[in-house]
């Protein structure tokens, strides 16, 4: 049982010492290690570049007939027109050079445009027809979405108002689609290609079909991307707008609403603030009275304990809490607020030869 588990435990352990070692050496030879990385980092790049340039299907040929494994074909001479030369051929026995392609010395050279040689013929590569095809649609569903979502904003004033467009002068869009050849120049400089490439033209053609034969079977693009027979231009009914366009919008088509309620909203909101202020304004002047009457509490304490007199005349009191600010609102209700303290007695006492108001505070009082 125990070999078992030594058994167990060294596959399940095979893999992290082998890391382990393989770390162990990287940190012993570190220096050939960095070297190694640096040259693979500088050389990754151009080395995949060069292999995807490649044509291996032309390099196995020409492998296989230096093994003598294929027979050699002997290419007759490309020929040209404009020179007369089509009847020069370097062999009686030579095979016509592809359509599309570039011969000469008996050897088949290149394609011409963007063709690949493909099966002894020059065509365009299917995979990348398919890819143009694709992205031509993804780019050309976002450029005509956004053109329609364009002309859909530019039919409210407002949005001209905000982004500065004349009408008058002509600045507007006459409408939602763009044109085969507007179509064409801002695909391909969207996509890096020259308009006038052969693959470009070819598959631009393509899409182009593929538009109009789906609108009127109403597949393939759904609404994404369409064909107007009479004014000629291909346009999208799915519109894709700004946020500050579906904001004006929204506004604008709902302006019946939106004013009355933010009218209404804007009022119940002056009127809840400037209820909350005065209900802050009522407890800060009752936190201010309040915080009057204890200050006079604590005089009556200090007079009581410092002095023999029980009775205190008020107006003393008044001037030493209120000073010199003529406050006399604020002054009656801190004499309401400490007249209501049982603690507190209020009566007219003779002092200093004249009868003056006086408070007196209760020996419990003192006690607390």
């Amino acid at each position: 049982f125990a070999t078992l588990i030594l058994n167990v435990w060294y596959c399940i352990t095979w893999i992290p010492r082998r890391i382990w070692r393989l770390i162990q050496f990287l940190m012993d030879h570190w220096f050939y290690a960095i070297i190694i990385t640096l040259s693979i980092a500088l050389l990754y790049s151009p080395t995949i570049k060069m292999i995807k340039s490649i044509d291996y299907e032309k390099a196995t040929n020409e492998l296989l007939q230096n093994l003598n494994l294929r027979p050699k074909i002997i290419y007759c001479d490309s020929c040209d027109d404009k020179k007369g030369d089509c009847e020069f051929y370097i062999d009686e026995d030579c095979k016509l050079c592809p359509e599309n392609g570039h011969c000469y010395g008996g050897k088949f050279w290149e394609c011409k445009g963007d063709r690949t040689l493909i099966d002894g013929k020059c065509v365009y590569d299917p995979h990348e027809k398919r890819k143009l095809l694709e992205s031509m649609k993804i780019v050309s569903i976002r450029l005509l979405s956004e053109s329609c979502g364009e002309y859909e904003c530019q039919k409210y004033t407002f949005y001209n108002l905000l982004y500065g467009i004349n009408t008058q002068n002509g600045n507007i869009m006459i409408n939602s689609g763009l044109s085969e050849k507007g179509l064409s120049k801002q695909l391909s400089s969207l996509l890096g290609l020259q308009p006038e490439s052969h693959l470009f033209t070819q598959v631009f053609q393509e899409f182009l079909q593929n538009i109009r034969e789906a609108t009127k079977e109403g597949s393939l693009y759904g609404n994404d991307l369409l064909f107007d027979n009479k004014k000629r231009n291909y346009y999208s009914n799915r519109a894709s707008k700004s946020l500050s366009c579906h904001l004006i919008i929204l506004f604008s088509d709902n302006a019946y609403i939106i004013i009355p309620i933010s009218l209404f909203g804007s009022i119940i909101s002056i009127l809840w603030i400037n209820r909350q202020q005065r209900i802050s304004r009522k407890l800060r002047a009752k936190q201010v009275i309040q915080d009057r009457k204890e200050q006079v509490i604590e005089i009556l304490k200090n007079y009581l304990n410092n002095t023999k007199e029980k009775w205190i005349p008020i107006l003393p009191i008044q001037a030493q809490i209120m000073g010199h600010t003529n406050k006399c609102d604020e002054w009656s209700r801190v004499e309401r607020e400490v007249d209501k303290d049982a603690n507190i007695q209020k009566s007219l006492q003779i002092k200093d030869g004249l009868q003056k108001l006086c408070w007196k505070l209760s020996e419990t009082a003192l006690m607390n």
